[in-house]
């Protein structure tokens, strides 16, 4: 998929410094830039690389200045970072957009197939298995008997969802996983990012005719603790006589940054096999999270702390009573906030 830098100035109600007709398609940092590259600079600590990068288009803010020459076509809008945000968001639309059947799916004649639907390549869609409107379904996915999905679901390539199983409407399932079978299932994911972020996903499953339960936790933290040269503080220079004879921004480590957050969601189900299914669902989070602050202070950082820390609980309780044209459903909710500042 291509656009111009006219387009996305369009898109984005920014002014394009440079060619407008450059065309991009692909989305890079702004240190890893590639022709046809569209990148984008909000973070002083990568004003080095503009100078440098491939990248065939950079978003900028509106106030930024070049000190050097930039091969690179500006797009300056009034903020870079929430304008890729928006941007990323519309590519998405435009990539995940697919509509259509796939002539190598297999699907049996008595299954039912909502409009609007994307059916990838090499899917088996069951006996008596029913897929909602507007449903993306890709390439290799394995739907078995008398599954329900509801509308605007997304199932990404290679995932298993065995007989009988229900999913609800605008729900994600990512890439192979398995929904519905029987017996023990282990998952861990280990995430490392920029500025020393580490993301940890476990995932325990069980399921047999009568019971499905799955333990959720994830746990992700960072320091954010990233060096920088602050812009909105001066520093003077003094002479042996102490009188000011300059200023300079100082670098400075980033503060009130760091987070801790850990979730934890446990769901239990029961199906009777006669039309009932009852659920227990339960989610804890436990955040810890310094907040910035809303001047620039020239203090030392041991002597404040500006946090946020949060312990919430959500419990469901629901039951679904199905039938072959009809659904009843009871759903009980609760929820318990602990904040502290």
């Amino acid at each position: 998929m291509e656009f111009s830098a006219k387009q996305i100035a369009q898109l984005l109600q920014g002014v394009v410094e440079g060619n407008e007709e450059i065309i991009v398609n692909k989305l890079c940092k702004i240190e890893e830039g590639e022709e046809g590259g569209l990148s984008f600079l909000a973070n002083p600590k990568y004003t080095q690389y503009i100078y440098t990068t491939k990248s065939s288009i950079v978003i900028v803010n509106q106030d930024f200045v070049a000190e050097e020459k930039i091969e690179a076509t500006l797009i300056r809008v009034k903020d870079a970072y929430s304008c890729f945000a928006n941007l990323l968001e519309i590519y998405n639309q435009y990539r995940f957009n697919k509509k259509g059947i796939s002539s190598l799916a297999v699907i049996d004649q008595k299954a039912t197939v909502g409009e609007e639907a994307y059916i990838g390549e090499f899917v088996v869609i069951s006996q008596d298995a029913k897929i909602g409107k507007n449903c993306k379904i890709y390439p290799h996915t394995y739907i078995g008997d008398n599954v329900t999905i509801g509308d605007n679901v997304t199932i990404f390539a290679g995932v298993k969802i065995y007989h009988d199983t229900v999913i609800g409407n605008n729900c994600i399932i990512h890439a192979g996983a398995v929904i519905g079978a029987d017996g023990f299932g282990l998952q861990y994911v280990q995430g490392i990012g920029s500025f020393k972020t580490f993301d940890e996903f476990l995932r325990l499953t069980y399921g047999d005719e009568y019971w499905q339960t799955s333990t959720r936790f994830v746990y992700s933290s960072s320091p954010n603790d990233y060096t920088y040269r602050n812009h909105d503080k001066k520093e003077n220079i003094y002479d042996e006589d102490m009188n000011i004879i300059g200023q300079y921004y100082p670098k400075e480590k980033n503060k009130s940054g760091a987070f801790k957050d850990m979730h934890i969601l446990q769901e239990v189900y029961y199906n009777t096999r006669k039309g009932d299914r009852f659920g227990l669902n339960a989610w804890l989070i436990n955040s810890n999270r310094e907040l910035p602050m809303l001047t620039t202070d020239y203090g030392n950082a041991n002597d404040f702390e500006n946090r946020q820390r949060e312990t919430t609980f959500r419990g469901i309780l629901s039951w679904d009573h199905l039938r072959e044209n009809w659904k009843i459903a009871a759903i009980r909710t609760s929820k318990c906030v602990c904040l502290f500042l």
